[in-house]
């Protein structure tokens, strides 16, 4: 396989299609993290929503299908928080380290000291 032609973007507000879509392929795996796909839908809608200035979401694509997202919320602060989720068929590809890379890059581009990841203790790509 190939390597994937992975495009790494700000949410736009015509991405909610692709949004429920990458939310409802979730498997059992992900949605015991990520709780139930209604909470996950409701969640999902303030990516292009929501206008709060602590907080920026990059969505993560190829062919124009969302594989992924990344966001750092409380990005006022020194150590802002860092939040990751990959699609299922996409997991172990490397799509998560792109992501969480794009997302240090931005870290130190302004400034910050970092960024804080918390996961599931029975994670194990975490």
């Amino acid at each position: 396989m190939g390597e994937l032609l992975l495009i790494i973007r700000q949410f736009e507000a015509n991405d909610l299609p692709k949004i429920h879509a990458f939310f409802d392929q979730m498997g059992p795996e992900s949605t015991k993290f990520f709780n139930t796909k209604d909470v996950n839908r409701k969640f999902a809608v303030k990516f292009v929503t929501e206008k709060n200035k602590s907080i920026i979401r990059w969505l993560a694509e190829e062919d124009g299908q969302m594989i992924g997202y990344v966001f750092l919320w409380d990005i006022d602060t020194t150590l802002p928080w860092l939040g990751i989720a990959v699609h299922d068929s996409y997991k172990g590809k490397g799509i998560g380290k792109q992501l969480i890379d794009h997302a240090n890059k931005w870290a130190e581009e302004s400034g910050k000291g970092g960024v804080i990841l918390i996961t599931a203790k029975d994670n194990e790509r975490g």
